[in-house]
């Protein structure tokens, strides 16, 4: 993947917000990426959660209602639900919005599991973490649960995880990056046979 910086040209960036756009010719693939300083007083980073009745407010509209300059879309819907429903961890201000995906089904076998979840700390920083919910309190484990195509682990060993702490966090699998490395859990979040 080729990076280079792109200028925006409909709005100014605060210095704490950078944008990236990469190209792979050999794939062929294209990828942008925010890389935000959540440190930077300019930066105010929030979850938020569409007010519309059918909650299928635009990327643009976020935008404009909320005066952001930068929007991404995170987490997965079921489009073909009025109002469309959040599929996965969605926690705002505190507040269980949808729970975390605690398990799936895979040519008729059920996989536990927790998925890659990016979260807001009350500090200002950012975790990401393997994370699933119980009741209203989330947690997070170490290492991602081992799940592997065919192999299911059938069920949380919740004496590995802890409370996971945080303000507002989405469910964003599979982790791609942990500790400053490349570590793709696209298997043990039983990601594979999903479309």
């Amino acid at each position: 993947m080729h990076w280079k910086l792109i200028e925006p040209t409909t709005t100014e960036l605060p210095p704490g917000i950078k944008i990236m756009m990469g190209r792979n010719d050999e794939l062929p693939i294209n990828a942008w990426a925010a890389i935000i300083d959540p440190a930077n007083p300019d930066v105010d980073l929030d979850v938020v959660v569409s007010e519309d009745l059918d909650r299928r407010e635009t990327l643009t509209q976020f935008s404009e209602n909320k005066k952001a300059r930068l929007v991404v879309n995170g987490g997965y819907f079921l489009m073909d639900k009025n109002p469309t429903e959040h599929v996965g961890l969605l926690y705002v201000n505190n507040r269980t919005v949808a729970p975390a995906t605690r398990s799936v089904l895979r040519n008729n076998e059920r996989y536990y599991t927790a998925r890659g979840a990016l979260g807001f700390l009350d500090d200002g920083g950012i975790d990401i973490a393997w994370v699933t919910s119980r009741n209203d309190s989330l947690f997070n484990f170490a290492e991602p649960i081992e799940n592997q195509p065919e192999k299911p682990v059938n069920s949380f060993d919740f004496s590995t995880a802890e409370n996971w702490e945080v303000d507002d966090a989405l469910h964003a699998g599979p982790v791609l990056m942990h500790k400053g490395k490349i570590r793709v859990t696209a298997d043990e979040e039983v990601f594979f046979g999903s479309t």
